[in-house]
Formats: structure tokens, sequence, C-alpha cells
């Protein structure tokens, strides 16, 4: 079962989606291409956790951007 993240707005046109996280490969897409799915094994997917949690992954934020502009950051 997909799950969005809680930090979505409800009106966001595109949110990261996760799938298996009981399972042995987790399994994540965008809400808005949900076609591309990209998976991680589970040591795969703690090591990124453990990244988003260290702020290896923190995009530099400008209030004039949306939310589009910002993932052309990445």
């Amino acid at each position: 079962m997909w799950k969005k993240s809680s930090y979505c707005k409800a009106d966001s046109p595109m949110c990261p989606e996760v799938d298996g996280l009981d399972e042995d490969y987790v399994h994540i897409r965008n809400s808005r291409t949900p076609q591309t799915i990209v998976s991680f094994d589970r040591d795969e997917w703690m090591a990124f956790v453990d990244g988003v949690k260290a702020g290896d992954f923190d995009l530099k934020t400008d209030p004039e951007l949306d939310a589009e502009e910002m993932m052309e950051q990445v």
C-alpha cells in the first residue's frame, strides 16, 4: 500500500510515496509520475533514512522559488 509523506500538503501535485516498509525492498515513487518506481533493499533504505536525518540531502532554499524550481537544483 502506497503512503504519502506526512509533510505533503493535500493540494500538492508532487509528493513522495513509499511502499514495502515491512518487506525486503522499499519502493519509492513521486505521486506526479507514479509509473516511475525506485527500489531499495533494507540496508540501502536505512542508509538513505540516516542521510536524510543527518541533512545530507538538504536543498539550499530560496523563498522566491516554488517546489518545482527547487527540485531542479537536485
